[in-house]
């Protein structure tokens, strides 16, 4: 299910948007309600690494802040790295710093556009997310064990390809576990041993208490300098005393394929 919400201080804005959603729900099942917050502080009271969304429609100017919807997306930043940005302003002269704040905003809508413009955008960004994180995403993996979908005592799960994803540690927090992907990280409660049994096709390999990989998204190991490299070049220690049998490990896999 995808999950949406707006951080919006205005009641009018609040409703032209909630009303969009409403409509592209009727043929979109698997869309959640619009979740609405008043306030900056108010979101981030509930939102952390369990409480995250895949859409998030911020406006730029809120609290008597005119950066106010632009520093909450960079802290989403430091927990969510997937979830689509968008932006809704009614200054549209914010757009060049809304887009230069590195937190890979998909759209920027102004409030003061025509009512069937405005419709359309939100709309589209809608599909977007939909096409992205919800049941179209599966739709696109050819086979169901290529896709990493894991649920942890009813807590809300992740749901990624397993081709993007090149690690996952444990984190100082007891079951909150860290993704580290192909695009950015997530965090997500588990546990690495309940992934392991639950990985009957062996997507991942441990290689420390702390860490398991995705051994396809190895590039090579450094020997000298003791690290192992991802494709997109993140590293990772590894210990010598473990250097050759993951290496080996590692290869075995790959040349099975």
């Amino acid at each position: 299910m995808i999950r949406i919400c707006a951080v919006e201080d205005e009641m009018l804005h609040q409703n032209r948007i909630d009303a969009i959603v409403e409509t592209f729900r009727l043929t979109n099942h698997s869309v959640r309600p619009l979740e609405c917050f008043d306030h900056v502080a108010e979101f981030k009271d509930y939102f952390d690494a369990v409480h995250t969304y895949d859409l998030y429609f911020l406006d730029v100017d809120i609290d008597g802040d005119r950066e106010g919807g632009i520093q909450l997306a960079k802290h989403i930043r430091t927990i969510d790295s997937y979830g689509d940005i968008v932006f809704i302003t009614s200054h549209s002269n914010m757009m060049p710093l809304a887009f230069e704040s590195h937190v890979k905003a998909y759209d920027f809508i102004a409030k003061d556009l025509p009512e069937k413009d405005f419709r359309n955008k939100i709309t589209e960004s809608l599909s977007h997310a939909l096409e992205m994180h919800g049941v179209n995403t599966c739709r696109r993996v050819k086979k169901p064990d290529e896709l990493f979908n894991y649920h942890y005592r009813q807590r809300r799960g992740v749901q990624l390809p397993y081709d993007q994803i090149l690690y996952i540690q444990n984190t100082e927090e007891s079951h909150r576990l860290l993704l580290m992907g192909q695009q950015g990280s997530m965090q997500f409660y588990g546990s690495l041993n309940d992934i392991l049994d639950k990985d009957t096709a062996h997507h991942f390999i441990r290689i420390s208490r702390s860490l398991l990989i995705n051994p396809l998204a190895v590039d090579h190991i450094d020997r000298k300098r003791k690290v192992m490299v991802f494709n997109n070049n993140i590293e990772q220690e590894i210990s010598r005393r473990h250097m050759t049998q993951i290496s080996e490990k590692i290869q075995y896999i790959k040349n099975r394929l």
